[in-house]
């Protein structure tokens, strides 16, 4: 434990900026809040965050008092990054804590004037830092470890207790009437469990899995177990996903894109009702083990190391290459084997093992 902090401290906790990420910071958000029940603390984070953390407590979870937006360009209502200081100085900020590994975020946080700015030493902004966090290391290598874990050890370095490491969010009332507005639309009932597919992925098109596999496996779930398929999808994934679920012509599968508006909280309730997800590690994969479903997750060039989860037991199905994990894209050897060759077999049997 480090040097105690007063009742009437306010921390403003600068959030990850990916939607999986976010996910995997709400262990670290919540044991700073039962650590300082008395402090103010706000969330500094993009409206997309926000979004992932809204829910059933409103605007956001039980352990934020109050949040400040940013983008990299600024908007109606929300800041650019250099805007922050301004907002963190009027905030009158004690401590501002960096989940984000960025040197920009550490420079913000000096300049706003906090007493405290904690956060990893890396990235060249060690000299920004009041509390120097050492990277956790194997020699010279940085160890693997959960983002969970490693976000978490900041609240521990404050003096909160880690133990509870599950992820937490969610579903408001609204985004429930959404996803009653998808199931009427698509005609599916709660007589029959519903299995969601996600086979998109934000950051690296490595980690897609094949479409065709895709519509394999759902029409595979449909006629042989007569389960209910979703096919998940976001605005970039629509056209390919509505193709996908006309190409199946089965009317137990369905596309979400046939929605008008795909926001982050239809995401969330749709996957909350799942029997069971099968993802791309990325943003819904998280979303989903945070609501407490059983997740088959599909690994491609990422290592399940460093991205484990507490919740309910995931299963990790990956192909054993030499080449994988890698962290590439485009695919160096030209091949893309480590998902082209994760076998339809594999995962529907997965699937059947956790299914509810």
């Amino acid at each position: 434990m480090q040097s105690s902090t007063t009742e009437r401290t306010t921390f403003c906790v600068i959030m990850p900026t990916w939607v999986g990420d976010a996910c995997l910071a709400t262990p670290a958000l919540r044991a700073l809040r039962h650590a300082f029940p008395q402090a103010q603390v706000v969330g500094v984070m993009r409206p997309v965050v926000r979004d992932v953390l809204a829910g059933a407590w409103g605007d956001g979870p039980p352990w934020i008092d109050d949040y400040i937006l940013f983008n990299k360009r600024p908007q109606s209502g929300v800041s650019s990054r250099l805007g922050l200081i301004g907002h963190l100085r009027r905030r009158k900020a004690d401590v501002i804590v960096l989940l984000t590994n960025s040197l920009w975020s550490a420079a913000v946080a000096r300049l706003a004037g906090a007493r405290r700015i904690v956060g990893y030493d890396r990235d060249a902004r060690g000299w920004l830092l009041t509390d120097r966090i050492p990277v956790p290391r194997d020699g010279r290598s940085m160890r693997p470890i959960s983002p969970i874990d490693y976000y978490l050890q900041l609240s521990a370095w404050l003096g909160a207790d880690i133990s509870d490491r599950a992820m937490q969010l969610g579903v408001s009332d609204f985004d429930r009437q959404l996803a009653d507005e998808l199931w009427n639309q698509i005609g599916f009932t709660s007589d029959f469990p519903t299995i969601v597919i996600n086979s998109g992925a934000a950051s690296l098109v490595t980690r897609l899995w094949p479409l065709s596999k895709v519509q394999e496996l759902a029409r595979r779930m449909a006629s042989e177990l007569g389960w209910q398929v979703l096919l998940h999808c976001g605005p970039a994934e629509r056209e390919e996903m509505n193709q996908v679920a006309v190409a199946a012509n089965d009317k137990r599968i369905a596309s979400m894109g046939v929605m008008p508006e795909l926001p982050i909280g239809l995401s969330k309730s749709v996957l909350q009702r799942a029997a069971a997800v099968v993802s791309t590690d990325s943003g819904p994969r998280h979303l989903a083990v945070a609501l407490n479903r059983p997740v088959v997750t599909l690994y491609g060039p990422t290592d399940p190391a460093w991205t484990a989860t507490y919740n309910v037991p995931e299963l990790a199905v990956a192909e054993t290459l030499d080449c994988r994990p890698c962290y590439k894209s485009p695919c160096p050897l030209v091949h893309h084997r480590c998902m082209q060759e994760l076998s339809v077999d594999r995962v529907l049997s997965a699937v059947k093992s956790c299914a509810q």
